[in-house]
């Protein structure tokens, strides 16, 4: 993983580079931000898991790729939940750790658009979030 993040460090490397204020300001603000959507999401992810589970054989009636769908949706909108509050602690601190599961939560994002056939809102929601996070990526140690 370690010689395909250098690579897209590469890549983005040859993007505009941010102002360092403004650069500065995504370090401070983010982590707020990620707490602040995770409190507000909460009641919807508890109800959503919820009514998941309560809908999940209701999801097998349009047919079994539709329910296979569903329930992959489902784990992978649980996967990138747990990363992104795994990245809270760290992103605070200016850990590494932090950088690190935003950088997972992305590639997750990327992967659950191109399972779910949104391949140019993967593509486009993976490059903003990529190039946002190398460009901050030297304020973690």
């Amino acid at each position: 993983m370690k010689e395909f993040e250098a690579q897209l460090a590469g890549w983005f490397a040859k993007f505009p580079h941010l102002p360092a204020g403004a650069r500065e300001f995504i370090v401070k603000v983010s982590p707020w931000l990620a707490v602040i959507f995770l409190i507000a999401l909460l009641p919807f992810i508890l109800i959503a898991l919820g009514l998941g589970t309560i809908a999940a054989p209701f999801a097998f009636l349009n047919g079994v790729g539709s329910g296979a769908s569903y329930g992959i949706g489902l784990i992978f909108t649980i996967a990138s939940i747990i990363l992104w509050a795994l990245s809270i602690p760290g992103l605070f601190k200016r850990h590494r750790s932090g950088w690190e599961f935003s950088f997972y939560g992305v590639l997750l994002n990327f992967v659950q658009g191109l399972v779910a056939v949104n391949i140019l809102s993967a593509i486009i929601g993976a490059v903003i979030g990529l190039y946002i996070l190398f460009e901050v990526k030297e304020y973690y140690h």
